[in-house]
Formats: C-alpha cells, sequence, structure tokens
C-alpha cells in the first residue's frame, strides 16, 4: 500500500482523518493521484476547514468524483467489537 500523507500539525484545523488518509492511499495506490498532489492537498486543507481532504482533491481536479467515490467505498472498514453479535 502506498505510504499515508502525515497529518498536518496545523492547531487551527484538524488534520485529515484516518479514513480520508486510507482513501487517498488506495488512489495513490491505483494510479489516480500523485503522492505530491495529496501532500499539497493536504496543506490547502489548512485554508479551507469547511472541506474534506478527498472533497479538496476533486475541487482541484486532481482526482474524479468516481475515483474517489469508488475509493472511499473499497477502503477497509475498522470493526467495530460493539457491533458484533
Amino acid at each position: 500500500m502506498a505510504a499515508l500523507p502525515q497529518p498536518t500539525s496545523e492547531p487551527s484545523r484538524p488534520a485529515a482523518d484516518n479514513a480520508e488518509l486510507q482513501v487517498c492511499a488506495l488512489l495513490a495506490e491505483r494510479g489516480r493521484v500523485k503522492q505530491e498532489d495529496v501532500v499539497r492537498a493536504e496543506r490547502l486543507l489548512a485554508e479551507a476547514p469547511e472541506t474534506s481532504l478527498t472533497a479538496l482533491l476533486v475541487r482541484l481536479g486532481l482526482v474524479s468524483e468516481r475515483s474517489a467515490t469508488i475509493s472511499e467505498t473499497e477502503r477497509p472498514v475498522a470493526s467495530c467489537t460493539a457491533c458484533r453479535t
């Protein structure tokens, strides 16, 4: 799997959450986005607190909405022990 970008340390804006980083890793692994573009988008994320990292990648035209959506649905989901019966 591609290396995950490191969350930014901006105190005013929460860094991209783990789910977004997993989506970005899938996109990079599949060649849908360059790792440098993900890092660039993370820097811009601090200036756009109303959006997510994947939405910002789409808005910048760095990845298609279709690719982002597919990667979001295919990312691994952490199992919830409370959800098990």
